[in-house]
Order: structure tokens, then C-alpha cells, then sequence
């Protein structure tokens, strides 16, 4: 009885440890199972970033460009009009003019703020492009748009946007397919 007993101890330990392996990994998010794991600074920002299987072969340039684009992302964030975009620093001096800024939250005080960053491209070893979601801090609006960065040494500028379109949308529950730039 005791050699039973020590017996299924074990197994519920083993099948515990194993139960909680699986849920770790159905707890990782799509960008920590392809590569790219969000480090400080900014970890909340990089967190967002989404990482695809078709996209693991850059996961390399997706995080030595992660600090500058989220360094980007807040910078744009906290823009608001035409004369503060000579105040970015992550956005080449050339590009600033084609710079779109973000439209006004639908309460007409706030921006929109950074919600997902997906849609990894690499055009040129040295130019990566992303889309990045911003949402909306009131409602379930959506604007997307895409942006071109440009490594210079170590860091990586803003230099054009992509080729995707910018549109606004509402978004309806969490099975929403984000179209992805050619």
C-alpha cells in the first residue's frame, strides 16, 4: 500500500509539473514563442510586438530595432501638431515633412495611443518596415498605419512610411485579421 501510494504521489506531481509546462507555454505571447522577448526600456511598448512564424528569420533586426522604434512610437505619441515634429529625435531630419501625424482620440483632447506593432518586413538589410495599431484611449477605434525605419549604426530612424494605406476602423472582438502592406 505504501509502494502505491508513493507511486501516485509521484504521478500527480509529474502530471502537475507537466499541466503547468503547458500552460506557461499557452501563456507566452506569439512574439516570446518566435524569438523576440521584450527587454527594458520600454517593455510595456515592446511587449505589443508581434512576431509571426513567417517573421522569426528577422526576429535579429526586429530587436535591434525594438528600442528606437519604441523610443519612436512615444515620441509620436506626445506630437501634436505640425511645429513639434522638428522635436523627434527617432525620425530622420529629411523625412520629417511626409511624417503623418496621429488624428485626435474620438473625445477630441487625447491621442491615440500605440496598441500593436505587426506586419514585420525586411525591405534592405538596413531598412525594416512595421505596422503599427494605435488605439483609440475611449473607444474600440483603431487607426493603423505603416512606417519605414533606416539603420544608421546602432539605431534605427523613421525614414517614410509603407506602402500600406492608413485607415481607421472599430474593432470588434479579438479575431480581427490586421490586413498586412505588400
Amino acid at each position: 500500500m505504501k509502494k502505491f501510494f508513493s507511486m501516485y504521489a509521484a504521478s500527480i506531481f509529474f502530471l502537475g509539473v507537466s499541466m503547468t509546462a503547458m500552460n506557461n507555454a499557452e501563456a507566452q505571447s506569439v512574439s516570446e514563442r518566435n524569438g523576440f522577448i521584450a527587454e527594458n526600456p520600454f517593455i510595456f511598448i515592446k511587449r505589443a510586438f508581434l512576431v509571426r512564424d513567417n517573421e522569426k528569420e528577422i526576429v535579429e533586426e526586429i530587436e535591434s530595432a525594438s528600442t528606437s522604434i519604441a523610443r519612436f512610437a512615444m515620441e509620436l505619441m506626445e506630437t501634436k501638431a505640425n511645429s513639434s515634429k522638428d522635436s523627434l529625435k527617432q525620425v530622420l531630419p529629411g523625412s520629417r515633412e511626409q511624417l503623418r501625424l496621429l488624428p485626435e482620440a474620438t473625445n477630441g483632447r487625447d491621442l491615440y495611443i500605440y496598441s500593436v506593432f505587426y506586419c514585420w518586413k525586411l525591405i534592405d538589410p538596413d531598412q525594416l518596415q512595421v505596422q503599427i495599431e494605435w488605439g483609440d484611449i475611449t473607444t474600440p477605434q483603431r487607426y493603423t498605419d505603416s512606417y519605414v525605419f533606416l539603420r544608421k549604426g546602432s539605431e534605427w530612424y523613421f525614414s517614410r512610411h509603407g506602402d500600406l494605406i492608413p485607415f481607421r476602423y472599430s474593432l470588434k472582438g479579438y479575431e480581427f485579421k490586421r490586413p498586412c502592406s505588400n
